[in-house]
């Protein structure tokens, strides 16, 4: 009896599962972990799969009348992972999603808010907007699923302050204290002097006028 199972690949989390197409035979697998199952099923379906049910798996196909054979195959542990560039803090900027699959696979879904779809690996959006915020999901044939939350967080404006500058004539010059102390002591001074020889002029006047009477 020709029997041919192809291997599998599944996601931690996700589901397994392993069939034949053989017609009218009764089925008994074996696998990893102790794993075993008898019945007219041709198909074993592991839900929540974990590592523990990767490896080598075998089945004994009997039909009714007493012809057997065996046939075996592999399920492998594959890791898909999704991530983004945000968060995002501005409308306008571009969303950047990315799939990370440890297996070979061309055939990736992504679903996310507003309706939003791709079939590409790493899908960009252009103009984002704080409606796109949110959870998007990559899926694979498989059953692997992944998901990355995009976050809105806008920047905070910027404070602006005004500052105030005194406009000063061209042909003014501001002088250090130091400075404009000394030259309002020189004024000072000078009309000290200058008030001190007025009185000197008039004491000399007067006695003059004592002296010479007619002189008046």
């Amino acid at each position: 009896m020709g029997i041919y199972i192809p291997s599998q690949t599944f996601c931690e989390g996700g589901s397994l599962t392993l069939s034949d197409t053989y017609p009218n035979v009764y089925y008994s697998w074996a696998g990893p972990n102790g794993f075993t199952q008898q019945s007219s099923s041709n198909s074993v379906h592991i839900a929540n799969a974990t590592a523990l049910n990767a490896g080598n798996y075998t089945v004994t196909i009997t039909n009714s009348y007493g012809c057997s054979g065996v046939a075996g195959t592999t399920a492998a542990l594959r890791s898909l992972t999704a991530s983004n560039n945000g968060p995002m803090c501005q409308e306008g900027q571009s969303l950047q999603l990315t799939a990370n699959y440890t297996g070979s696979t061309n055939n990736y879904y992504w679903t996310g808010p507003n309706g939003y779809t791709s079939t590409l690996q790493n899908p960009s959006v252009s103009n984002f907007a704080a409606s796109m915020a949110g959870t998007y999901t990559v899926s694979l044939p498989n059953g692997c699923t992944a998901s990355t939350l995009v976050t809105y967080e806008p920047s905070p404006l910027p404070e602006i302050t005004a500052n105030y500058a005194r406009r000063i004539a061209p042909q003014a010059r501001l002088l250090p204290m130091e400075h404009r102390n000394h030259r309002k002591s020189n004024h000072g001074n000078a009309g000290r002097n200058l008030y001190g020889n007025r009185n000197q002029f008039k004491r000399l006047h007067v006695q003059c006028a004592n002296q010479h009477p007619t002189a008046r």
